[in-house]
């Protein structure tokens, strides 16, 4: 399956550990234009309560899924997100012409309906049997919305294991991530595990900059860590990666 650190995008693109697994994307089904210049022009550090965290608003700008350079995806979760009805189409036949055709080893599927661009109601127990037809896991990676432990039970009882939780706030300039996301979403998370327990299994998202964070979703039930805004931070991403690949680190906190 995938391992227990997870790298999201941006650098999940373009970062590979190999104690770590990371999520390729986001795609669409078809090609968004303006990427660079939306991260150029949107992705700004902001100081929020007293930490620094960053704003981007990219809007799910991508070359679309079939425009993928497939040697990225191999090994990787791939992460995709529905815009129109018609999308689900559109990655089916594509996604089984990359496992079928050209024999691309995808990790899992991640179904990002957390952007402001998705559409929420576009996946349902049809979408995700196809998906798993292609022998694929799926994610879903879940909007930090009020009734989001309403989704969680609908996709857990569409035969959906794995849930993102959450690695993004929406705010005004776009969404916010960094460090005060922890802050945000660590009650929520630790709700989700005392729902659902074993029955589902988390991927923690956002916030994390030490070790010691993991400790802490670790404590709460959490399956697996996903980070991202860390390589923001030179410093702190060299120590992070240095105690967590310490093997007598990683036995003694039971990780």
């Amino acid at each position: 399956m995938f391992k227990n650190l997870i790298i999201s995008p941006p650098f999940g693109n373009i970062v590979n550990f190999d104690f770590a697994t990371s999520i390729c994307g986001t795609y669409t089904a078809y090609k968004r234009d303006g990427m660079v210049c939306r991260y150029l022009k949107t992705l700004r550090p902001i100081c929020k309560n007293n930490k620094l965290s960053w704003v981007n608003s990219i809007g799910l700008r991508n070359p679309g899924i079939k425009n993928i350079n497939l040697s990225r995806i191999k090994q990787k979760i791939l992460s995709i997100s529905l815009i129109n009805e018609e999308d689900m189409v559109r990655f089916f036949e594509v996604l089984k012409n990359y496992i079928i055709n050209q024999n691309v080893n995808l990790n899992a599927i991640e179904i990002n309906i957390s952007c402001p661009n998705a559409k929420i109601g576009l996946i349902t127990n049809d979408e995700i049997a196809l998906l798993k037809s292609l022998g694929l896991e799926v994610i879903i990676k879940v909007p930090p919305i009020k009734r989001y432990l309403e989704i969680i039970e609908f996709y857990k009882n569409s035969d959906v294991k794995y849930f993102h939780l959450f690695n993004s706030f929406p705010c005004s300039k776009g969404v916010l991530s960094g460090v005060v996301i922890k802050r945000l979403y660590f009650k929520l998370i630790k709700r989700a595990k005392e729902s659902f327990g074993e029955s589902i299994e988390i991927i923690a998202g956002g916030g994390i900059q030490s070790i010691y964070d993991i400790v802490d979703y670790r404590d709460i039930g959490v399956n697996y860590y996903s980070i991202s805004s860390l390589f923001f931070h030179p410093i702190k991403f060299i120590k992070f990666f240095n105690d967590y690949k310490n093997i007598e680190y990683y036995e003694n906190t039971a990780l």
